[in-house]
């Protein structure tokens, strides 16, 4: 359980520090649209890890943690975007999709484990 608390907060300080960040970005339309995308792909990662701990079922489980991969994996696509329009921000904005980058590799892990022990 102390890992999962673990992993649930890096998520929560991931959000916040993302919408710190780029509360302090150009207010534009591309800005606004990516912004609304990357937030909404972060916490959604958090939403579904807080439904996999709470899973009633193995499948349950899998199904929320694919959830939280792709998730993962669509916040650094607009972490990239955000990179690319506004290159003023590139080090701190890398420095938070790094971060999402090492959370995607917790949950390919994860769901890789899982479904591995789904077939024994």
């Amino acid at each position: 359980m102390e890992k999962s608390k673990a992993l649930q907060n890096r998520l929560t300080e991931l959000v916040i520090d993302t919408i710190n960040l780029t509360g302090k970005l150009p207010k534009n339309y591309a800005n606004e649209i990516f912004i609304r995308q990357l937030i909404r792909c972060l916490s959604s990662i958090g939403a579904n890890y807080t439904e996999a701990i709470f899973s009633y079922s193995r499948p349950d489980f899998t199904h929320n943690t694919n959830i939280c991969k792709k998730e993962a994996a669509e916040a650094i696509y607009w972490f990239v975007l955000l990179i690319r329009t506004n290159p003023k921000y590139t080090s701190s904005l890398e420095n938070l999709k790094s971060e999402t980058e090492s959370i995607l590799k917790i949950f390919i892990s994860v769901v890789k484990t899982t479904q591995r022990n789904n077939k024994l």
